[in-house]
């Protein structure tokens, strides 16, 4: 992604990491697999994707990731989305750990937590 990124822009001014997935079940019914499957998505993803800008980021002397968290980071979530609560607060402490370490190198480091969407 990077690298083909470099190739047609030149550069990597901005990232925003924002996949993510979830499984609507209870702590009970969750399987090994979709507990990995949603960390390897929503935590690591952001971790590995934020990884591989810095370079090209520091490159150009300044560069902004924006990470995806969600109102569930703040507190328990109910209605069968442990999984997902747990990534989006992991989501935030690693925005908040990369904001401190990359403000030196003038990269700039924030998340939004939006929360659901009611249709009027």
């Amino acid at each position: 992604m990077v690298r083909s990124t470099v190739e047609k822009f030149g550069r990597v001014d901005i990232l925003i990491n924002n996949a993510a997935i979830f499984f609507f079940r209870r702590v009970t019914e969750l399987t090994e697999e979709e507990w990995d499957r949603t960390i390897d998505t929503n935590l690591k993803g952001t971790y590995f994707a934020s990884q591989r800008v810095i370079p090209e980021m520091q490159k150009v002397g300044k560069g902004k990731i924006i990470n995806l968290a969600s109102v569930s980071s703040f507190g328990g979530q109910r209605d069968m989305f442990s999984s997902y609560a747990t990534t989006k607060a992991g989501i935030v402490q690693i925005t908040k750990s990369m904001a401190i370490e990359l403000a030196p190198l003038n990269i700039n480091v924030n998340a939004v937590a939006p929360g659901p969407l009611i249709p009027p």
